[in-house]
């Protein structure tokens, strides 16, 4: 009987623990999908297929973006704040701002979000790479 009583508090110890409450509490939660295929002719999005997205996230910040021209992109990307996604998820803390979200490799269909302070802003992220136009 011991025996099972151990189990079990391991067990709940366990899922405490996988339960951790974020140490920040500004910044993003987010659930990372990719995809690739064809857009041509158009696609509808509920047959296209997404696979969980391992690899780098950039927050570049739009107003840096916008007023870029002809600048360098590449050398505005490296500075940008960028993060690890592993197995589709992240959560990273981010200064209050507006960021334009890409993957390592930048793609047509990036996303805006704007992150308030005080907030965890919880989103689904959904990148699609089109091999045919």
């Amino acid at each position: 009987m011991n025996k099972v009583k151990i189990l079990i508090l391991l067990l709940s110890l366990t899922l405490l623990g996988s339960c951790k409450k974020n140490d920040f509490d500004t910044g993003i939660k987010a659930t990372v999908v990719f995809g690739s295929g064809d857009c041509m002719p158009i696609v509808n999005e509920s047959s296209r297929i997404y696979e969980s997205y391992t690899g780098e996230l950039y927050f570049i910040v739009k107003s840096d973006l916008d007023s870029l021209g002809s600048g360098d992109f590449s050398q505005l990307k490296a500075n940008s704040i960028h993060k690890k996604v592993r197995h589709g998820k992240i959560s990273a803390e981010l200064p209050a701002g507006t960021y334009v979200i890409m993957l390592e490799n930048a793609f047509s269909n990036d996303f805006v979000v704007t992150i308030t302070q005080g907030i965890i802003t919880e989103k689904e992220l959904k990148f699609w790479q089109c091999t045919s136009w």
